[in-house]
């Protein structure tokens, strides 16, 4: 039915009216973006990045000073810092433009949530998922902050509309494109490697038995993407960090005993700043232990925990 679905909305006379939709989406999104995050431009809790956006923030100032390569394994989410860097080598760091870039980027996916809901389900549930996230205030939150969400969100939908597309397709090629834009989310946020599996065994299954050439396809995709970072984790720390090395934090934070919401709560030996948040789990961990422990350990320590 889905394949059949998208077959009908791809006829030449539907076509016209998809991209007209397509462009009032855009436009209306893109505008209630742009006005938004120029309003807000000026507050000082955007004006002044604090926690996780002023750790992007001066690592991305590293990266346009000329340090592209990490110290050590990355902690948090790696890709963010240095689209933020491209951005702040475009227009400045401090800009209204880097803000105004997130929005547009931001407007970009009521674009691809569209596609997906058109690719899935028809027409006219694409322009009616497409004038949802258009309204969708929380977007428009995110936008405003130096915060990995646009680009995090971007992505992940980005992946969803070519997985789609490969499966209706019945061809190896796009299911490349598919997982190369899944290892890009990744890097964004390191808990939709638990995606990667589900995604493949789509790919292997594809209403076809065993499809191999799609799932190679697939596999190599994501692996274009997450082995260089994985490389570059281990050159510098000689250590084999996959994406980044706090899930087992996270994991611990939101799921050790004083926290019963699960809801981000940090245990009592870690302070509530992300630039102390590894090395006080790191203390931790080795406390508990008795001896110094590698990024991978203290995270796989973290989840046992």
């Amino acid at each position: 039915m889905m394949g059949t679905q998208a077959t009908e909305d791809d006829a030449p006379e539907h076509r016209g009216r998809a991209i007209a939709a397509a462009t009032c989406l855009f436009l209306l999104a893109a505008l209630l973006r742009v006005v938004y995050v120029w309003s807000v431009a000026d507050d000082p809790s955007v004006r002044y990045p604090a926690l996780d956006s002023a750790v992007y923030h001066e690592r991305a100032v590293e990266i346009v000073g000329g340090q592209w390569l990490p110290e050590r394994a990355a902690y948090q989410a790696p890709l963010y810092p240095y689209f933020l860097a491209t951005l702040y080598a475009l227009f400045g760091a401090g800009s209204k433009a880097v803000l105004v870039a997130q929005a547009l980027l931001d407007a970009a996916t009521v674009l691809l949530v569209a596609g997906l809901g058109r690719r899935m389900f028809g027409g006219a549930c694409g322009v009616a998922a497409g004038a949802i996230a258009a309204l969708y205030e929380p977007f428009f939150f995110f936008d405003a902050l130096l915060l990995k969400v646009p680009l995090s969100v971007f992505l992940v939908t980005l992946a969803l509309l070519l997985l789609v597309r490969a499966d209706l397709s019945g061809r190896a090629r796009p299911w490349f494109a598919g997982g190369f834009a899944l290892g890009l989310a990744c890097l964004t946020r390191g808990n939709y490697l638990l995606f990667v599996p589900v995604a493949g065994l789509f790919a292997l299954l594809g209403g076809r038995s065993f499809a191999l050439r799609p799932t190679g396809a697939y596999a190599a995709g994501v692996l274009a993407v997450v082995l260089p970072v994985a490389s570059i984790n281990y050159v510098a720390s000689g250590d084999f960090v996959l994406v980044t090395s706090q899930g087992g934090q996270n994991f611990y934070a939101g799921n050790h005993r004083a926290n019963d919401t699960g809801v981000y709560l940090p245990p009592p030996f870690v302070r509530t700043n992300p630039v102390y948040e590894e090395s006080d789990f790191a203390a931790e961990a080795e406390r508990r232990t008795g001896r110094a422990l590698t990024p991978s350990e203290a995270s796989r320590l973290g989840f046992r925990e």
